[in-house]
């Protein structure tokens, strides 16, 4: 288990025990005698995410530094009548966690503040919001999220894409507290009932990016925990390498490569998702969504709504998927 994902410049690959403590990205030698320092920074793109899923709402914050261009975004979606609105702010304020262990993710703006604390150290972390723009519900609250790395294990990989390229990613699930304000509306959060994703993202981006991903949790029939983590990446040998997994109860199970199927131009249609191996049969049905276009770089489209269907355990037992509401994404940018 490495505490730094670059050794004597060379990225490490590979499927972790746990997050490094420090991703070290930038002392990477890409090319071999390249350049690095100055050069990589305007070039790697970081973000941590959170979805968070209650029975009324559903609330999806991220802080994106892509360099040229900061972005953050919280986006709301009342599950009880469809409707969402989004809180976004482009070319602010932002700084990106150099680990999930001990540091702060932040963006600012004016009527904007979103600060993402992490503390795996001492096994949570904390989603801290206030933001006010112009005509839209002001959302406000302090969310706490439990990771215990013991109790449920997250998945901490290194895959490599079309070299020299990469990306690095850090999923977990993680039980939600705290207080939530929409518009007026109080929420206390149930961490037996509320549960939030992680997502920690970190990459030199390649040209073009073509992908398809999505992720949910909840309970199967049975009453036991159930979520899952699948992602297909253009350009990636994804029989040797992906970040495809399920977390069942307590257990961190990888998986094999995965075919997401969707039309692009209707993008509320049912999308599907299956592997090879007969594991993974889900139809993800979008309710609603943000649909980005970025011209004359591409497009990017992220929806939330219902899965169903069924994963098959490491132990051949199948666990259907009823109703998990999460979100999934498509993008092909560059």
């Amino acid at each position: 288990q490495p505490d730094r994902l670059v050794s004597d410049g060379k990225i490490l690959a590979g499927v972790f025990e746990r997050p490094p403590r420090d991703s070290s990205l930038l002392e990477a030698d890409l090319f071999q005698g390249g350049a690095r320092g100055a050069w990589h920074r305007k070039r790697l793109m970081e973000w941590f995410g959170y979805g968070l899923r209650t029975p009324d709402w559903y609330l999806g914050a991220i802080i994106i530094d892509a360099k040229f261009l900061p972005i953050a975004s919280v986006y709301l979606v009342n599950r009880r009548d469809q409707t969402s609105f989004s809180h976004d702010l482009v070319a602010g304020r932002v700084k990106i966690a150099r680990n999930p262990w001990d540091d702060r993710t932040w963006a600012k703006g004016p009527g904007y503040s979103v600060e993402f604390v992490h503390h795996l150290d001492a096994g949570r972390n904390e989603i801290i919001i206030d933001v006010a723009m112009p005509r839209k519900p002001r959302v406000r609250g302090r969310i706490t999220l439990t990771e215990d790395l013991v109790e449920m294990p997250a998945l901490s990989a290194v895959v490599p894409t079309v070299p020299p390229h990469f990306f690095y990613t850090h999923k977990a699930c993680m039980p939600a507290g705290g207080e939530l304000e929409i518009g007026g509306e109080k929420i206390t959060l149930d961490p037996g009932r509320d549960l939030a994703i992680l997502d920690e993202h970190r990459n030199y981006a390649q040209a073009p990016a073509i992908w398809t991903w999505g992720t949910a949790g909840g309970h199967d029939e049975k009453g036991r925990f159930l979520a899952f983590n699948l992602g297909d990446t253009g350009g990636l040998d994804q029989e040797r390498w992906n970040e495809n997994c399920l977390w069942v109860e307590n257990r961190l199970e990888l998986l094999g490569p995965v075919v997401w199927t969707l039309d692009r131009k209707k993008t509320k249609k049912p999308w599907t998702v299956k592997d090879k191996a007969g594991r993974v049969d889900l139809t993800f049905t979008p309710q609603n969504g943000k649909d980005v276009n970025l011209p004359p770089l591409g497009r990017y489209f992220q929806m939330s709504g219902h899965y169903r269907g069924f994963v098959v355990g490491a132990a051949g037992e199948k666990r259907m998927v009823e109703d998990f509401y999460g979100c999934a994404e498509n993008g092909h940018v560059g």
